[in-house]
């Protein structure tokens, strides 16, 4: 999310316009529907789905994982390599979207979860009163309340174990990323 300066947009509400990000229940597609109203282009032009790339989010366990593979990592890789590599393959192909029943996706603990919901009331309030051009509903600045059990706040962070597998599962698809490169057409004689 983009952190919303409201003393700038005072001076020219009518030069802004706010596109909220859909719930998560939404249709993948609403976003790119919102931008492209916002910008004024034909989204059925461009289709959101042709590249084949969705965003899923990482789990407690696979960002923990990635956390404390780049602490060990630190500087050690350049910049293009660390995108390639970590961002690229490990991040995209092997960790998104393997989520299971041992890596929920990360919420916002109850107390700062509270606040979220404070600030983007405010926000909400603020942006209706300049007058702001939206595209989408304000309301979704403003996040759903908890659901859960609060002491699920506690267990929520990723368990050793968790992060283990994780790491195994990673290290075993880097295994054979880099067997299948030593065996390809290009590395022979």
């Amino acid at each position: 999310m983009v952190y919303l300066h409201i003393g700038t947009m005072k001076s020219g509400a009518d030069h802004f316009t706010v596109v909220t990000v859909p719930a998560a229940t939404s249709e993948p597609a609403e976003l790119w529907r919102r931008f492209g109203a916002a910008v004024d282009i034909d989204t059925e032009l461009f289709s959101a789905s042709s590249g084949g790339r969705g965003n899923p989010s990482l789990g407690f366990a696979e960002a923990e994982m990635l956390r404390r593979l780049n602490v060990e990592i630190g500087r050690q890789l350049e910049q293009d390599a660390y995108r390639r590599l970590v961002t690229g393959f490990l991040s995209r192909q092997v960790l998104r979207g393997r989520q299971d029943e041992t890596s929920a996706p990360p919420t916002l603990p109850p107390a700062a979860l509270e606040w979220a919901r404070q600030h983007g009331a405010r926000l909400v309030s603020e942006l209706g009163e300049l007058g702001v051009g939206v595209r989408g509903d304000l309301s979704d600045l403003v996040a759903p309340p908890f659901a859960g059990d609060p002491r699920d706040d506690a267990e929520s962070a990723a368990s050793d174990a968790a992060v283990a597998a994780v790491a195994v599962k990673a290290a075993a698809a880097l295994l054979v990323a880099l067997a299948e490169s030593h065996d390809s057409p290009e590395r022979a004689g």
